[in-house]
């Protein structure tokens, strides 16, 4: 999941780095920087107006790999630079980040210009990005199907995760969407009915579905509980109530940090973190409305020009590994996709999981989700 970073208006004035995301739905990430894994591998990286290029180690070949910027460039704990080690050093090849400020959006204006789309795969596509860039380019697609029966421990997958039936996007990283709240100011709601209550008047900061996967997902929430016919009504209410609706999870994680808020749309392994940085555990408890959350899954995708096709699935068949997968889930605060993933002894005191998981594929947000998100935005800007 994409790494969340902010460094300015957080409690004590320390950097805090929490979860995994997909921000923004539609711009793949901000800012770029050096990779940056826990090992402190090295590459070059030069930073241009298109984002973050990061490689090269001299492999028989090059396999060139788009991803957000913050999977490479939060310091110390972003997954890049230990898979680019890794990889390199089990692969006669080398792996080369590209990590466009503009994510799936800069890919899918390439090939509507007919511009070359240089990289072979993208790591981090979403079921949102792969509807939205479809919707974009009509019969021309961006991505080519994957070759699952050459793809070692593609069976231990977990039940559920793939959204995406032509096997366009193999899963790599997923999470479940949920309430973060400070149990010190106020108690969990347990439903979504109980947002709309006095006790919870103003305490609630999410985010903006056109612009946040945590936003969006709960905008899904809403949807699968009250209906195409009744979540404008139901958001209708959650205004009155003063919720707030802020752009990115980053300005609103930074929000419910600084105080403005007891409670933040966010994700469940937020503890995952907080644990590593020390905090107060008391402001980061997980609470799932209705008993239920939604799926966050991201993957790897093929680009359909690639000459490298085979050479993609062997990157697939390793970030699948159950080694790649159980150091991956902890530095991107993630829960692993695979069933034969070995994690450390506190992580599941750390993580939550549902009694309910609302999962969105492919073929349900086709043709519904840009009218869900324009009526939406109608009814939040009315």
């Amino acid at each position: 999941m994409r790494r969340r970073v902010f460094l300015s208006g957080v409690t004590g004035g320390a950097a805090l780095l929490a979860g995994c995301q997909a921000e923004p739905v539609e711009s793949g990430g901000n800012g770029s920087g050096t990779s940056g894994g826990d090992d402190g591998s090295t590459g070059t990286a030069a930073n241009g107006s298109n984002g973050t290029t990061v490689g090269d180690s001299g492999g028989e070949q090059t396999l060139r790999v788009a991803t957000y910027p913050s999977y490479l460039d939060a310091p110390s704990v972003s997954p890049g630079g230990w898979v680019k080690e890794q990889f390199e050093s089990t692969h006669d090849a080398t792996l080369e980040w590209f990590a466009p400020e503009s994510g799936i959006n800069y890919f899918v204006q390439r090939r509507q210009q007919n511009l070359g789309i240089e990289a072979d795969a993208y790591l981090g596509l979403t079921v949102d990005n792969l509807v939205r860039a479809d919707a974009a380019l009509g019969d021309t697609k961006l991505f080519a199907p994957s070759n699952t029966e050459e793809i070692a421990n593609y069976g231990a997958l977990k039940e559920g995760l793939s959204f995406d039936t032509g096997n366009r996007v193999i899963p790599t990283e997923t999470s479940y969407i949920s309430l973060v709240y400070n149990e010190n100011r106020i108690e969990a709601p347990e439903t979504l009915d109980d947002l709309l209550k006095p006790a919870y008047e103003g305490a609630l900061i999410t985010e903006d579905p056109t612009q946040s996967e945590t936003g969006l997902g709960f905008l899904l929430q809403t949807i699968e509980n009250e209906g195409e016919d009744g979540y404008l009504e139901y958001w209708e209410a959650l205004q009155e109530n003063n919720v707030r609706i802020l752009g990115s999870w980053s300005d609103a994680y930074a929000a419910y940090s600084n105080g403005e808020a007891p409670i933040v749309m966010s994700y469940a392994t937020d503890q995952v973190f907080a644990a590593r940085g020390d905090e107060d555990m008391s402001e980061h408890q997980v609470a799932f409305l209705n008993n239920q959350g939604v799926a966050y899954v991201a993957g790897i995708g093929t680009f359909a020009d690639s000459e490298r096709a085979g050479l993609v699935d062997q990157f697939t068949e390793f970030m699948l590994s159950p080694r790649v997968q159980s150091k991956v889930a902890v530095l991107n605060v993630a829960f692993p996709v695979v069933t034969n993933a070995n994690l450390p002894e506190n992580f599941d005191e750390l993580t939550y999981t549902p009694q309910e998981t609302i999962s969105y594929g492919y073929d349900r947000l086709r043709g519904n989700l840009s009218g869900w998100l324009d009526a939406w935005s109608r009814q939040v800007s009315g």
